[in-house]
C-alpha cells in the first residue's frame, strides 16, 4: 500500500525491488491530491516535495508496468483480488479489470524509444545546433527514420518561417507516418503529443552523446547517467567532461519536478545503456532514483551506486527539510545500500570515484566482448 499519508519513500524502493524480482505483489497507490496536503507528523507537502513524490509514482507505475504487475483501485479490491488469485491458483498478472486493477498497457516501451530516436536524428540533422532543421533538411530526417519520402511543400505549414522545432518534427512524424501498425501515428505516441502541446508537461528533451544515427542503428549507450540536477551539478561539472574525453556515450535524462512525460524515454535509454550509474546525493530527496536503482539491482544489471545521506539540517534547493522528512528519505538509501550490498555492489560516497568506476566497466564490458 503505497497511501498518501506518509512519503512511503522505503516502501516504493522495497516495491521496486520486487518488481524487478518479478516477485507476486497486490499494489494500491494513493495520489497526493495537492500541495499543502498534511501527511504525517501533521507537515504539509511543499510544491517541491507534492512535484517529486509525483513524479516518484509515475516511476513506480511505470517499473510495475514493465513486470507486468497491475495496479488496484482500492484497499478492497486488493484483497478481493487476492482471495481470487489464491482460491483459482491465479497470478496477479492474470487480473482483469474487472477485477479492479487498473490495465498494464506496455505501450511506454514503444513511445520512449521513438521519443529518443527522433531527437537523435534531429540533432543529427542539425548541424548548428539552433534547436531548429530547415524545411529540406526535416524532410531528410523523416526520411532517415521512416525510410519515406517526402517534400517539403506537405510540411510547410507545420513551419514557422521555413523552420521546424522538435515539437513540429515529432508532430510531422506522427501526421505522415501512419501506415503501419508501428507508425508513429498511432494513438499512444499522438496522446503524448497531445499531452506536449497542449499541457507543456514536458522539459526539453535529455541530453544524449553517441555516434550519428542512421535508419537501421538500434541506439545504443554506454553509460546511464541517474540522478537529480541543475546546470550546476555533478553531471555537468565531472561527469560529462570525463566521459567525452574517454570517448564513452552516454544519456542524461531531462528529469525535474514537471517531467513526468520522459519517464518512458529514460526508463527505454536505462534499458539501452551498458552500465547505469546512480548518484543520491546529499541535496536531493531521491526517491525516484532511488526506486530506479532498486529496480535495476534486482534485475542484476550493471549498476554502479553513489550515496550520500541527507545530513541534519539538510536542505534541498534551499528549502529546509524537517528532521521526519530527512528520516525518511535517508531511511529509503539505508535500504537501497543494503540491497546492493547483497547483489555485492559496491556502495560508494564519492562522486568522481563513482564516474571512474562506471568509465572502467565500460572498457572492462568492451574488452571482453573484443576478445568474444
Amino acid at each position: 500500500m503505497i497511501d498518501n499519508r506518509t512519503r512511503c519513500a522505503a516502501s516504493m524502493v522495497e516495491l521496486a525491488q520486487l518488481a524487478g524480482h518479478d516477485r507476486e505483489v497486490f499494489v494500491v497507490i494513493e495520489k497526493y491530491p495537492a500541495p499543502g496536503w498534511v501527511i504525517g507528523y501533521g507537515e504539509p507537502l511543499s510544491t517541491t516535495e507534492f512535484n517529486e513524490l509525483q513524479l516518484a509514482q509515475c516511476y513506480l507505475v511505470d517499473l510495475l508496468e514493465k513486470s507486468s504487475i497491475p495496479i488496484f483501485e482500492s484497499m478492497e479490491t486488493a484483497l478481493v483480488g487476492v482471495k481470487k488469485c489464491i482460491e483459482e491458483e491465479l497470478s496477479v498478472k492474470n487480473l482483469k479489470v474487472t477485477d479492479g486493477v487498473q490495465p498494464v498497457l506496455h505501450g511506454h516501451l514503444v513511445v520512449g524509444k521513438k521519443l529518443i530516436c527522433a531527437q537523435e536524428v534531429f540533432k543529427a540533422f542539425d548541424y548548428n545546433n539552433r534547436g531548429n532543421l530547415d524545411l529540406k533538411s526535416a524532410c531528410e530526417a523523416f526520411r532517415t527514420i521512416t525510410g519515406k519520402k517526402l517534400n517539403e511543400r506537405q510540411i510547410q505549414a507545420q513551419s514557422r518561417r521555413g523552420l521546424i522545432t522538435l515539437d513540429q518534427f515529432c508532430a510531422i512524424l506522427a501526421e505522415f507516418d501512419q501506415d503501419s501498425e508501428s507508425s508513429w501515428g498511432n494513438s499512444l505516441f499522438n496522446g503524448l503529443l497531445m499531452v506536449r502541446n497542449l499541457l507543456d508537461l514536458l522539459s526539453p528533451l535529455p541530453e544524449c552523446y553517441c555516434e550519428p544515427p542512421t535508419v537501421t542503428e538500434s541506439f545504443q549507450y554506454d553509460i546511464y547517467l541517474g540522478g537529480y540536477w541543475d546546470d550546476s551539478s555533478w553531471q555537468n561539472r565531472i561527469a560529462v567532461p570525463k566521459l567525452k574525453k574517454h570517448g564513452i556515450t552516454f544519456y542524461k535524462p531531462q528529469r525535474s519536478e514537471f517531467a513526468a512525460g520522459m519517464v518512458a524515454a529514460d526508463n527505454f535509454a536505462e534499458e539501452q545503456s551498458r552500465v547505469l550509474l546512480f548518484i543520491i546525493c546529499g541535496d536531493m530527496r531521491g526517491s525516484a532514483v532511488m526506486m530506479e536503482a532498486s529496480f535495476h539491482i534486482s534485475k542484476n544489471h550493471r549498476v554502479i551506486l553513489c550515496i550520500n545521506d541527507i545530513p541534519d539540517g539538510g536542505t534541498v534547493e534551499g528549502e529546509p527539510l524537517s528532521e521526519n522528512a530527512i528520516k525518511d528519505y535517508n531511511r529509503a538509501r539505508a535500504y537501497l545500500a543494503d540491497l546492493a550490498l547483497r547483489h555485492h555492489i559496491p556502495v560508494l560516497d564519492d562522486v568522481e570515484q563513482a564516474v571512474d568506476t562506471a568509465i572502467e566497466k565500460v572498457f572492462v564490458f568492451n574488452r571482453e566482448n573484443a576478445s568474444k
